[in-house]
């Protein structure tokens, strides 16, 4: 089977929760690098808008909670649906994906 890049992707990462369990840490080592491009964006907009308009600030203060807020809700959503993921899931097949996208046929 041919993976698509996000697919290998997404594999790798869910045989990585398999290994090391859906933990807080993990969330936030995935997602680190969004959150500091939107407080960069969500900031260096607000400090713009401030003299222009005050209110405009706080729309993208706004903005940035409620990204965080969504990101937060993400991962409790998947943290109650992980016991069933990991129940269900058929981890030896996963891993022969991952392996025969490692080490290509000759």
């Amino acid at each position: 089977m041919k993976l698509t890049r996000f697919q290998l992707q997404t594999l790798r990462l869910r045989m990585r929760m398999h290994q090391t369990g859906y933990s807080i840490g993990l969330f936030v080592r995935l997602m680190w690098k969004s959150w500091l491009l939107l407080i960069v964006l969500c900031g260096g907009l607000g400090v713009w808008a401030w003299p222009h308009a005050e209110a405009a600030s706080g729309l993208f203060a706004g903005m940035f909670a409620g990204a965080f807020l969504r990101d937060l809700g993400v991962y409790r959503t998947t943290r109650r649906a992980w016991p069933v993921v990991e129940h269900v899931m058929d981890w030896q097949r996963v891993q022969e994906l991952l392996d025969a996208h490692e080490k290509p046929a000759a």
